[in-house]
């Protein structure tokens, strides 16, 4: 009997320790299936944020305001006419706001960094008062004092073509098409996403617009050429961040705030004017990625 105890207690003990290494070895193979999910989890991850190409469409809206001041005493040495001289100044240093839409494409060229360019509409308006009126003697018109008429009558006698009147508002929108290049460097690469942008534009004029906020005063609108006073082009500098979430497989929204800054007046050097606009605006972009 007592054998037989010994027996089966040396049996049972055997039993034990033949088990012991085999369930250290399930706790091997469970450990190592859950790392393998893991690696599986967060290769499905790397996958969906592999974002190599993409296109984007946003809107951006606001403000502007001159960071070179123009006086009024320059402005009337260029023009030769004291009457123009404080609204040109008053024009050019007005501030006021802005909006753009764009289309752009992008792709990365290493991990962290990336490349954009494409194309922005960009409008921007503000308000100036004007003192003075402009008359067409061969149209027998009036039309607001602007910059635009103090180019076109600097040739000619101006001081009799301006008639002095009660202060009066007048409105100013510029339209620009701008081709900006961008580089970004990517702060955080995940769902949530967020990165450093820094680049340059060539912002090419189209036209300006002078809205008088008055009766009997025409609305006019000038194109680029030599009897604009604005540049044909100019260069401005770009920075700016990206705050983004994407949602599914090709999708990113993103917010997008930023500063432009020309790096020279945006006015024709010969007219003693002024102007290179400090811009912030906010962008919301939308951006499909391309797999």
């Amino acid at each position: 009997f007592t054998t037989f105890n010994k027996t089966s207690f040396f049996n049972q003990s055997a039993a034990t320790e033949v088990k012991s290494p085999l369930m250290k070895d399930d706790q091997a193979t469970m450990t190592t299936a859950s790392l393998t999910e893991e690696e599986v989890e967060d290769e499905k991850e790397n996958k969906k944020g592999a974002e190599q190409f993409w296109t984007t469409v946003g809107f951006a809206a606001g403000t502007f305001t001159n960071t070179t001041p123009t006086s009024p005493v320059a402005t009337a040495d260029a023009l030769n006419n004291a009457y123009a001289a404080q609204t040109a100044a008053d024009e050019s240093n007005s501030p006021g706001y802005t909006y753009a839409v764009n289309v752009m494409v992008g792709t990365k060229v290493s991990q962290r960094w990336i490349i954009q360019g494409g194309m922005s509409y960009i409008s921007q308006s503000s308000d100036y008062t004007a003192t003075s009126v402009v008359a067409d003697p061969f149209q027998q018109t009036l039309k607001a004092a602007s910059i635009n008429q103090f180019e076109k009558s600097a040739d000619t006698n101006a001081k009799s073509n301006f008639l002095t009147t009660n202060p009066y508002t007048v409105n100013n929108n510029i339209q620009l098409i701008s081709f900006p290049m961008q580089a970004g460097f990517i702060v955080v690469d995940r769902k949530v996403g967020f990165q450093i942008n820094s680049g340059f534009s060539t912002d090419l004029f189209l036209q300006n617009t002078i809205t008088p906020q008055v009766e009997n005063l025409e609305k006019t609108t000038q194109g680029r050429g030599d009897d604009s006073p604005y540049k044909a082009f100019n260069i401005s500098g770009l920075i700016g961040t990206e705050l983004s979430y994407r949602f599914g497989d090709h999708y990113r929204l993103a917010l997008s705030p930023g500063v432009r800054y020309p790096f020279s007046s945006i006015y024709k050097t010969d007219l003693g004017v002024k102007s290179s606009p400090l811009t912030f605006d906010v962008a919301v972009r939308f951006k499909y990625i391309l797999k």
